[in-house]
């Protein structure tokens, strides 16, 4: 199932290194966190709506694995590792950008699985104190996984019957220097469900965008972060039939998630 999720993870886009950080402090940083199988050149068109709105844009590519390497005479591949690696490059980012700006937080908006790897981040802190995210905005988040190709269930059964950890162990070494994440974001997967990955931080303000037409998210509509904001889609615009993979290309979905990110 993982080689499933690989394959429909990759998405097409350029080489892009990730992006550097606004060369003069900024007061108003968004960190932008691409989904499983992306880069920071996802964002390309929103770095210049939220410039023009008077945010500091940061575009990071992270979650480089071994098919990234593989990859990169075509296109730059990313979000593949093992999503604690990736949570903590994306800690390191954000460390970075408030000893840069002298910000005491920052906001971040996240598509698909860099949600779970910033919301992992903010879950496990090295460092007392409040948290260093005030908004956390998700596109398609995958707060419940996926079952993609029936993976969720499989590894259901497998549980059932008592096969899960003994596959699993042998899975890793195979496809984790691949793609880490991969098995992670299926439904029920330890990494979701040990402890719950859906449980907000004291502090942060959670808004999921999400589609009722996703194809790869489990139950879009009802699975956002408890307590958290909720905007479909639909509820905008009832003909709208943008899925998962359109999502950060989609017009209107990134008015609404501009918009929301304006209220503080």
């Amino acid at each position: 199932m993982s080689v499933v999720l690989i394959a429909t993870g990759v998405q097409a886009c350029v080489v892009a290194a990730s992006t550097a950080g606004p060369a003069d402090p900024c007061v108003d940083t968004v960190l932008l966190l691409h989904d499983l199988g992306s880069s920071a050149a996802e964002w390309d068109g929103w770095t210049d709506d939220l410039t023009r709105g008077g945010w500091c844009p940061v575009a990071l590519t992270y979650g480089e694995s071994a098919l990234t390497e593989a990859l990169r005479p075509v296109a730059t591949v990313a979000g593949l590792a093992a999503l604690e690696d990736s949570a903590s490059q994306v800690r390191s980012a954000i460390d970075g950008i408030l000893s840069r700006t002298g910000e005491s937080r920052i906001r971040v908006v996240a598509r698909g699985a860099g949600a779970l790897a910033v919301q992992y981040a903010l879950a496990h802190p090295v460092n007392d104190g409040p948290a260093p995210v005030s908004t956390l905005l998700t596109i398609g988040p995958l707060w419940r996984g996926t079952n993609l190709a029936g993976a969720g269930t499989i590894a259901a059964f497998n549980r059932g019957i008592g096969t899960y950890d003994e596959l699993a162990r042998l899975e890793k070494p195979l496809v984790g220097p691949w793609c880490g994440a991969c098995g992670q974001i299926v439904a029920g997967s330890s990494f979701l469900t040990t402890p719950p990955v859906d449980v907000p931080v004291a502090g942060v303000r959670y808004v999921d965008l999400v589609t009722a037409t996703d194809g790869l998210v489990t139950a879009p509509l009802t699975s956002a972060m408890p307590g958290g904001e909720a905007i479909v889609v639909q509820s905008v615009d009832p003909t709208s039939t943008v899925d998962h993979t359109r999502l950060s290309s989609d017009e209107q979905v990134r008015r609404l998630a501009l918009d929301a990110l304006g209220r503080t």
